[in-house]
């Protein structure tokens, strides 16, 4: 049975996240958690104390770090002198380009990630401080995963700055529901499977949000609309209106 307190607990977890920005730089994003609502009631615990020092104290049953923040590697290489930095940065989601294609055309969520860790070239007005030179150099980076959180949240960069406006792309980037091999991005071999998908349809300035999340006990899929909650069958989760996509590591 789907439960149908899952858009009021959403709208919880979106409400704390900026929260936990602040609260740790280990926790960056609490959108949704692969549990039902009564496992979590017991023990969930908010309290906000408007304090001078807006001190914030949240405790939860599961540790949200560990379950949604992860840590990206850094890797900068200086054309001139050949030295490496690394640095390391806490994500709570991977903002994924989408590869430009003509009308019509696909691509996967795979070239997403291909294109998000390539290495890019850094120059001109972009190029960084080389420590060795102690002037900005031109150099190349690149980006990967250094430690994989148990879930790991997508979002597709829809929305890009044009040279006029802000345009969004309807690219249909298909998805794996089960199985995503992220060992080609970090230093370990993980596998993730597919429960839930936002959806957002419409243009820049107005549109609508919905999700298709997989019932607890993974026996379907259903469409959360507003209050209207629907089953939904696997073809119908490849979209051009997929937004964010939210895999849990296989244990």
């Amino acid at each position: 049975m789907y439960n149908l307190t899952f858009p009021l607990f959403l709208s919880i977890c979106l409400f704390l996240s900026p929260l936990c920005l602040h609260l740790s730089a280990s926790i960056s994003l609490c959108l949704l958690l692969p549990v039902s609502i009564p496992s979590l009631s017991p023990s969930l615990s908010v309290s906000i104390s408007l304090s001078p020092s807006l001190s914030v104290s949240i405790s939860l049953c599961l540790c949200v770090s560990d379950l949604f923040s992860g840590q990206l590697r850094s890797s900068l290489h200086c054309s001139v002198c050949s030295h490496y930095s690394t640095c390391f940065d806490v994500f709570g989601d991977l903002s994924l380009p989408i590869p430009k294609r003509s009308a019509g055309g696909g691509v996967s969520l795979r070239e997403c990630l291909d294109l998000f860790s390539q290495e890019e070239k850094l120059d001109e007005d972009n190029a960084p401080m080389c420590e060795r030179c102690n002037r900005r150099t031109e150099s190349t980076k690149r980006l990967t995963i250094q430690r994989f959180p148990q879930v790991i949240v997508m979002h597709l960069n829809r929305f890009a700055l044009s040279r006029y406006a802000v345009c969004k792309s309807s690219v249909c980037v298909s998805f794996p529901l089960a199985g995503l091999d992220m060992g080609s991005y970090g230093p370990v071999d993980f596998l993730y499977d597919l429960y839930a998908v936002c959806n957002h349809s419409g243009t820049v300035n107005m549109g609508h949000y919905t999700a298709f999340c997989l019932d607890d006990d993974g026996s379907g899929w259903y469409c959360y609309n507003d209050s209207t909650v629907t089953p939904v069958s696997e073809n119908q989760l490849q979209s051009s209106q997929a937004y964010v996509l939210f895999y849990q590591r296989r244990k």
